[in-house]
């Protein structure tokens, strides 16, 4: 083997020494990524909080007017349907009592139509009652005599089992005598 000046022991001892520092940085080199990634995490967690924080901010802002649109448009909503059944029943209402006022006055109408035809109903009966005695009177004073006119001329009609005798004169006029 060639001696270039350097030595076995002091390759052995530059290998060592370079397979220490070798070691040496790669243990620095593990703590500082280790430190590294330890801080990335921390940032990355903060980041994170931060980012979940401010999400929850505007779902919270989102829900608290999406809460408020809603409440007015349930509010809308519900007095419009109140109104709209207020409506109803003041139509209704109306109807019930334009019903009932036109049935009233129908029912005073035919009361009082009623009435007035009881009172006529009386009315004549009274009068019936009144001509069946001036009918009775005037036969009993005509003694039964009828007057009839036909097509074929005018006629006395005479009771029955009455005979007629003529030639008879009352004054001036002529007569016809019963018998």
């Amino acid at each position: 083997m060639q001696n270039n000046g350097i030595s076995a022991s002091s390759l052995a001892n530059l290998t060592e020494r370079l397979k220490s520092k070798t070691e040496e940085d790669r243990q620095t080199a593990e703590r500082q990524i280790e430190a590294e990634f330890k801080t990335l995490s921390v940032n990355v967690r903060e980041s994170m909080k931060s980012a979940l924080a401010t999400i929850e901010d505007a779902m919270r802002r989102e829900t608290a007017t999406l809460s408020e649109s809603l409440t007015r448009q349930a509010r809308l909503l519900n007095s419009g349907l109140i109104r709209h059944w207020l409506m109803v029943g003041l139509l209704g209402l109306a109807l019930i009592s334009g019903l009932a006022v036109g049935g009233l006055g129908l029912a005073t109408l035919a009361q009082r139509h009623v009435s007035h035809l009881r009172q006529n109903l009386a009315y004549m009966s009274q009068e019936k009652a009144r001509l069946e005695t001036a009918l009775k009177q005037l036969e009993s004073n005509t003694w039964g005599l009828s007057l009839v006119e036909t097509p074929e001329g005018r006629f006395i009609i005479l009771p029955q089992k009455a005979t007629p005798k003529t030639g008879w004169t009352f004054g001036k006029q002529p007569a016809i005598k019963l018998e």
